[in-house]
């Protein structure tokens, strides 16, 4: 199918795309709204190491790093998490599982570390349903870092960690990522319809996410006014024809009336010259 086909197309199959389109969007929107809302907090650490005299910084750098490493893959462990709830923070220890494995793998999904390719920086973050939880989880993970990153590594006192970022909550909700996720699903969507009319161009393939009522509406209620129209032209029609039917009537018994009351006067006239004429035979036989 070359280009202009295509694009013919799209034009011809805007209802098909717009409701797959729309489909794919209310499926994101579904899934995005059913999670938990969880804020986050954040904070960042900075491992120093003092350099003795003739070592090359360089090294003393990559060491920071290793460190660092170190630090954040002791961050997800159990033996870490046992220490962060038992700490004098004010934790919920009932947000997490009591089964170890659960326990274990919600822990992992709540704190998240990471360092940075450059220098021995750790990038700490906690996600909660909680604003107040996560902020005590970060500042315990935090305290636990600083006290006790000599039990994680072998360079002893020569090294401490330092707060670089004290911890920050945020105000809102940070996950899940509502904007990004409802992009995502326009976008699935779009490609999703297009795809599909490219592969299914026939018209028995067609989808309307939304039925044609207000058209119909529209045209039924065309139909209504037009029928009350009729009706009315015929009521109207009708009321004419009673009216003329009535004057003609009317003019009827008028013509009948008229005729009978010269039929009677014509009678009268009748009689009284019937009556004249008997008197004038009686008395010509008297005389």
């Amino acid at each position: 199918m070359e280009l202009i086909d295509f694009l013919k197309l799209i034009k011809k199959k805007k209802q098909t795309i717009f409701s797959i389109t729309l489909l794919f969007f209310l499926i994101s929107a579904v899934l995005t709204f059913i999670q938990p809302f969880k804020y986050s907090s954040e904070s960042r650490l900075l491992v120093v190491q003092s350099i003795p005299a003739g070592v090359d910084p360089y090294q003393v750098n990559k060491a920071n790093e290793y460190i660092a490493e170190v630090l954040a893959q002791i961050i997800p462990t159990n033996s870490f998490f046992n220490d962060v709830i038992n700490t004098e923070f004010n934790i919920n220890k009932t947000y997490f599982p009591s089964d170890p494995l659960k326990q274990l793998k919600k822990w992992r999904k709540t704190v998240k570390a990471h360092v940075s390719n450059n220098g021995g920086m750790i990038s700490i973050s906690v996600l909660h349903p909680d604003k107040y939880q996560s902020n005590q989880i970060l500042k315990a993970v935090d305290y636990l870092i600083q006290k006790n990153h000599t039990l994680y590594h072998g360079s002893g006192e020569n090294v401490s960690v330092k707060i670089v970022d004290q911890p920050f909550t945020s105000i809102f909700p940070v996950s899940p990522n509502i904007p990004l996720n409802l992009i995502f699903g326009l976008v699935l969507g779009l490609i999703f319809s297009l795809t599909y009319i490219f592969l299914f161009p026939e018209e028995v393939y067609n989808l309307r996410f939304l039925p044609k009522r207000k058209r119909k509406n529209i045209n039924f209620q065309m139909e209504i006014d037009e029928n009350q129209f009729k009706e009315d032209l015929i009521k109207q029609n009708n009321q004419n024809l009673e009216k003329l039917y009535n004057q003609e009537v009317n003019e009827e018994e008028r013509q009948e009336y008229m005729h009978s009351q010269v039929q009677k006067e014509a009678m009268e006239d009748d009689f009284v010259i019937r009556g004249s004429m008997e008197n004038l035979g009686v008395n010509k036989v008297e005389v």
